[in-house]
């Protein structure tokens, strides 16, 4: 339910030309958002006045204007947040490719550079019968 008390509630009537009473009239004000917001009833001339009425017609309908609104306000929020999601996964997608790649990168330089550390200079150019100090006819 709501706050009866968040509400200012107004009467006034409206007149015919002649000056005779049309609508016995309630205004109920109040605020969302910093803005003013207002919620009227107005009663029929067949029926009988009852300002307790008026007034709690005129506060829900100010009150479901304010709840629209704040509806409204939910689910611009909520787009918002999922665009935030949206772009936070894109740019992990993005890091994640980055990731493999450079992972891709570091295990070719590492293989590069234990190839080079693991070969063996030949000293002796084959001139011996595969017992020389070099030992380069056992290298990988």
């Amino acid at each position: 339910m709501y706050d009866i008390n968040k509400y200012k509630c107004y009467g006034y009537d409206e007149k015919n030309e002649d000056g005779s009473i049309r609508a016995h009239c309630v205004v109920a004000v109040s605020t969302y958002a910093g803005k003013t917001v207002k919620g009227y009833a107005k009663c029929h001339p067949d029926d009988i006045w009852d300002w307790e009425k008026g007034k709690a017609l005129a506060i829900a309908r100010c009150a479901e204007k304010i709840a629209a609104k704040r509806c409204k306000r939910a689910y611009n929020k909520v787009d918002e947040a999922q665009a935030m999601v949206n772009a936070a996964l894109a740019h992990l997608q993005k890091m994640m490719k980055y990731e493999a790649d450079a992972e891709a990168s570091y295990n070719i330089a590492s293989y590069e550079l234990a190839t080079i550390l693991s070969y063996k200079q030949c000293t002796c150019k084959g001139e011996c019968d595969g017992n020389c100090e070099c030992n380069c006819h056992n290298a990988d």
